[in-house]
């Protein structure tokens, strides 16, 4: 999993300037336990473990540190319907994320993950739940396009 878009919302003050391109660390993203949390818990633990907990770059002090701390973190996930962060890939930050499918039906294999994420004090736990109503209409606004390259070809077969 790695970023391919962003777009800041913030015009002034305080922003935050994730690393494009850099890989995410699945086990302290709300992107990397959103999708986590799609799969069989024994794969998700698996994938997060081979990684490591370490991280090959400095983490936020939330961050789980072993399988157990991630399992806990994974079932909160899926029982909200929703992942966050807060820092935990990094100190000061905050996430929240949903994944989207690659069409509209709801055990359609996953195909990426769309997230807001920003400066804790305007990530707030309390607005956790308006965020993921909004990501969850990008996410299926996602999946009603993806991927639109393939939608794109059919639409115009030669003739």
């Amino acid at each position: 999993m790695v970023w391919v878009a962003r777009a800041q919302g913030a015009i002034s003050g305080l922003k935050y300037d994730p690393d494009m391109g850099q890989e995410i660390i699945l086990h302290a993203t709300a992107n990397g336990k959103a999708w986590l949390a799609t799969l069989p818990e024994e794969e998700a633990l698996s994938i997060a473990y081979s990684r490591g907990f370490g991280g090959s770059r400095k983490l936020g002090p939330n961050s789980a540190r072993n399988v157990d701390e991630l399992r806990e973190k994974l079932a909160e996930t899926r029982r909200q319907g929703f992942a966050t962060s807060l820092e935990e890939a990094e100190a000061g930050t905050a996430a929240v994320a949903i994944p989207f499918r690659d069409n509209s039906s709801s055990n359609a294999r996953v195909a990426g993950t769309v997230s807001v994420a920003g400066p804790m004090v305007r990530i707030t736990p309390d607005r956790w739940q308006e965020l993921a109503a909004a990501l969850n209409q990008a996410a299926a606004e996602l999946s009603q396009i993806w991927p639109l390259r393939n939608r794109q070809r059919t639409a115009v077969r030669p003739r």
